[in-house]
């Protein structure tokens, strides 16, 4: 950790330091927005899509009759959709805090998610922290809500994976976007 309580650093694999702010409430739940709506588009597209599929296969009888898909084809569209939700919502999370410490939202937010040890995430890391999204969210969202109540803004999904968000927009120049501010304003 670094010195200052509101930073954090970050060592990447190729051993640089990038040092960050820790993030806060709104920038981090306008990220998450994003991501969802980005997931659930994906979702909604390849829902239509194979919908529209099996409707052409509806015609020659195949999954059913006229205007009605048959047993079999609800069971396709319905398979189809659920295998898509959960790998937007598994793989999609996980795969990008793993690779990039960031998803979509993060990414155009300046966020990235980084371990408080500034050891890379791994799988497990990312899994916990998933996994603390909805257990963050059944508590009637108060484990989003926490971050707005402690220094360093952590969520209890943060806080379950041993993670935190910071302010990463220039993260490779060593100096925290903090002090980048302070010295913007006293010139």
């Amino acid at each position: 950790m670094t010195e200052n309580p509101d930073e954090v650093k970050e060592t990447s694999d190729a051993g640089e330091s990038i040092v960050g702010e820790y993030a806060g409430f709104l920038s981090r739940a306008i990220a998450l927005v994003l991501d969802i709506f980005l997931t659930n588009a994906v979702v909604l597209i390849v829902g239509i899509s194979t919908n529209w599929i099996i409707e052409f296969f509806t015609i020659g009888g195949y999954f059913g009759q006229g205007d009605r898909l048959s047993n079999a084809g609800q069971i396709v569209l319905t398979v189809v959709v659920v295998l898509t939700a959960l790998v937007m919502n598994f793989g999609y999370y996980i795969s990008l805090w793993m690779l990039t410490g960031r998803t979509a939202g993060k990414g155009v937010m300046g966020l990235k998610v980084v371990h408080v040890q500034g050891r890379s995430i791994s799988f497990g890391v990312a899994l916990r922290r998933l996994i603390g999204y909805y257990i963050s969210a059944i508590v009637f969202f108060w484990g989003f809500i926490s971050v707005l109540l402690n220094d360093e803004r952590r969520g209890w999904h943060d806080k379950m994976a041993g993670t935190c968000v910071i302010y990463a927009w220039d993260a490779d120049s060593r100096a925290s976007i903090k002090q980048k501010r302070q010295a913007r304003l006293s010139s």
